[in-house]
């Protein structure tokens, strides 16, 4: 997952956010804590994306114009921190800019078991999608976070209960997102700086691209819940979570593709 995201961010190209504002810098990290145990910023360096053991069945490469288009959805990444035995991923917060961030994770295909898995490992996932929307509609909610203005409370919603729906009751869920703040889904969803639009240059994005075939990985799509409209919702779509991604060896991606069209 760290090579994905060093390989998205080491394009020489900038999306248009970058380019009319660096954003926020790298994290300084301290080495250690006292007791040694506190983060440091790690040594390691991920082989080349596409490459290594854990491409061992199917490596592949990118294409650059891949690569470029990926950057205007991925969060900035800073490298790989370390707290004690374990690595993680340092990535630019993307409820950073909020001051109560409602926050829906999607996650996208209709299949989430890649063919080159095991059968064990095929069969579970299979199960998984379809007894919910998964193989149904293309995605699931894994997560949902929404500012209840009227309480002043944070409402929050977790995986299983994402797992419950259905074809028929996935409207309400998304329509009680927006509308949590609120706002009316319109405002959310609709419009030109609307999660609809952003999500319709995604799906462009996949119609073009020959490089990746991405496996549970998920749409995040964020908004400001203190917002009074559409102009000050700040709505953002991200595309996030890499670990099971491999390279689609130059055909299309209609796992997640015909989940977006």
């Amino acid at each position: 997952e760290a090579a994905l995201y060093q390989l998205v961010w080491s394009a020489p190209r900038l999306t248009e956010k970058e380019e009319k504002d660096p954003g926020t810098p790298m994290p300084q990290l301290p080495s250690s804590d006292s007791g040694g145990t506190g983060p440091k910023l790690s040594a390691f360096d991920p082989p080349p994306w596409g490459t290594g053991a854990a491409f061992e069945v199917r490596p592949g490469s990118a294409r650059p114009v891949d690569v470029q288009g990926l950057q205007a959805f991925v969060p900035r990444f800073y490298g790989v921190a370390e707290v004690g035995d374990k690595r993680f991923l340092m990535l630019h917060d993307a409820c950073a800019d909020y001051r109560q961030p409602c926050v829906l994770d999607l996650k996208m295909g209709h299949n989430t078991g890649y063919t080159w898995a095991t059968e064990a490992y095929r069969t579970k996932c299979r199960g998984k999608d379809e007894s919910t929307t998964q193989h149904s509609l293309g995605y699931r909610v894994s997560g949902l976070q929404m500012y209840n203005k009227a309480t002043a409370a944070v409402d929050k919603a977790e995986r299983q209960w994402g797992k419950t729906l259905t074809d028929t009751t996935m409207g309400g869920a998304l329509l009680r997102f927006a509308s949590a703040s609120g706002l009316t889904a319109g405002q959310v969803y609709g419009g030109s700086g609307g999660a609809l639009s952003r999500l319709r240059l995604l799906r462009d994005w996949f119609a073009d691209q020959r490089s990746f075939c991405f496996y549970q990985a998920s749409v995040l799509i964020t908004y400001e819940g203190l917002a009074s409209g559409a102009e000050d919702a700040n709505v953002q779509v991200h595309w996030i979570d890499f670990a099971h991604t491999y390279p689609s060896l130059g055909q299309q991606d209609t796992n997640v593709h015909g989940a977006l069209v």
